[in-house]
This record gives structure tokens, C-alpha cells and sequence, in this order.
């Protein structure tokens, strides 16, 4: 780390090396608590770039580093005539306050207890209706609720907001 290096600096470095890291990745895999950089500092860059496996019959999210499992998340996921679309998919629309957007009726805003989609949305570029994200109902996780998406703690879809980029794998398995 050289004087007045960021992490914000260091992940541009990364990316202009064609690995998408997120600073929160960066971070962890360099044992960090937090993104304070000291100068003179090594930091290691991790080689494999994150992916997500979720499987529907466990109701499981398994974050992997390559083949190596480093974050497992319960989840909800798609109740009987909504099931969870099973596939590959990659992370497109990232929102940090998601608003809720029911079909033929007015939208729901962020915070709005009415709104499903908890503290974050993580959609698939290509199903756009379908993703990752929290919940307003948190005793529901495990079960089949959802309409379709995979539900998570608030505090777990958090922190898997701020380890994945756009365009990470998440593979849907029964």
C-alpha cells in the first residue's frame, strides 16, 4: 500500500486486472475488520472470484471462493405454484434500498414494513423478477414463502450485498 492509497483504489487496481472483487472480499481475505489501509501494508489478492449455490429442498445459500465454501446463509425460497426457478444466473440490479413493485398496484418504498424485499435486492440480469434479498417477515426464513425469490436474514443479505459485484455466478440447484 502506497501513501493515500484506498481500498476504493486497490479494488480499481483489481478490476483493471479482470477479477471483480468487492471491497468486502478484499477485506476479509486479507483479515481485516474494517477497509483502513496502512501504508507499506501487503495486502493479498484473492485469485478465484466468488459465486453463490443455493439449493431449494435445503433451503441453503453457499457463498464459494473456487470450490471452497466461505459463507453459508439459511434462506426461504419459492412456495408450492411459485418455486424458485432452478438455473444459472448472474447478479444484474444491485439496489442497497429496494422498493417493492407488486404487480397492478402502487409501489412500496424502502422501509415501509409492507415491503418484502427487506434491506436489499440483488437481481438476475436475466430473469429481472427474480433474486436474492432480505425480508420483512424474518421468521419465514427457512420455509417456502417467497414468490419465487431467495429470501434471507437482513443482516446475512447485508453482508452478501457488500461481498458480491455485479455479474457474480448464482447457480440454483433442487
Amino acid at each position: 500500500v502506497v501513501p493515500g492509497e484506498s481500498m476504493y483504489v486497490v479494488r480499481a487496481k483489481v478490476r483493471k486486472q479482470g477479477k471483480k472483487h468487492n471491497y468486502r472480499w478484499l477485506a476479509d481475505f486479507n483479515r481485516k475488520a474494517n477497509y483502513n489501509l496502512r501504508e507499506g501494508e501487503t495486502l493479498k489478492i484473492p485469485l478465484q472470484e466468488l459465486s453463490v449455490k443455493a439449493w431449494r429442498g435445503a433451503r441453503i445459500v453457499v457463498v464459494f471462493a473456487g470450490e471452497f465454501p466461505v459463507r453459508i446463509y439459511s434462506c426461504s425460497v419459492g412456495r408450492k405454484g411459485h418455486e424458485t426457478p432452478l438455473g444459472s444466473y448472474s447478479l444484474g440490479i444491485c439496489e442497497e434500498k429496494p422498493v417493492y413493485y407488486p404487480s397492478g398496484l402502487p409501489a412500496v418504498p424502502y422501509g415501509n414494513p409492507d415491503n418484502p424485499l427487506g434491506e436489499r435486492w440483488m437481481g438476475y440480469k436475466e430473469s429481472p423478477s427474480y433474486g436474492l434479498h432480505g425480508t420483512n417477515s424474518e421468521s419465514t426464513i427457512g420455509s417456502f414463502e417467497s414468490e419465487g425469490c431467495i429470501r434471507m436474514h437482513n443482516t446475512d443479505v447485508m453482508e452478501l450485498f457488500d461481498l458480491l459485484p455485479v455479474g457474480t455466478l448464482v447457480e440454483i440447484s433442487a
